[in-house]
């Protein structure tokens, strides 16, 4: 929503499973909604459009999965995006040993009790995931703050 609010151009599509595009709707005003396309779908089964995205913003989405259901998503999202577009990724970003910061490291426990597979990830981890993805100059991007970090990476053509 801030985004939307921010850049009063800017087009947006917001994918999310259908029950929460519903309570998506309501929660953006009229005017915010008309530059709003909203698409109810599961990213680890549906596929997005090919080559239509400048930026891809993923939020608090890969922790609920695996290693393997990630890679997955990135490539589809790598699809998804026009040449020279960008990832940018927002979660607990852990450290290489994996226990800092401390609200990361509470919330991975939380995952791997609460999903299949789910987890919090290093930055190492994830860069990684995103070069095997066909992911360039990737960085990290802390949030003052915030426990919470970026991370960007392009898709050079």
């Amino acid at each position: 929503m801030a985004f939307a609010k921010r850049y009063e151009t800017l087009n947006i599509t917001l994918f999310d499973i259908p029950e929460v595009i519903e309570i998506a709707k309501q929660s953006f005003d009229k005017g915010l909604r008309k530059r709003i396309e909203f698409i109810g779908g599961d990213i680890t089964r549906d596929e997005l459009d090919e080559s239509l995205y400048d930026v891809v913003f993923v939020s608090n989405l890969i922790h609920m999965y695996d290693q393997e259901v990630i890679q997955k998503i990135f490539k589809k999202v790598a699809r998804a995006l026009k040449k020279d577009g960008r990832i940018i990724i927002h979660e607990f970003i852990l450290n290489k040993d994996k226990i800092l910061p401390l609200e990361g490291t509470l919330f991975s426990l939380n995952m791997m009790l609460g999903t299949v597979g789910g987890d919090s990830y290093s930055f190492d981890e994830i860069e990684g995931w995103l070069i095997e993805s066909g992911f360039n100059n990737i960085s990290k991007i802390d949030l003052k703050d915030l426990p919470s970090a970026l991370i960007e990476g392009f898709l050079l053509g």
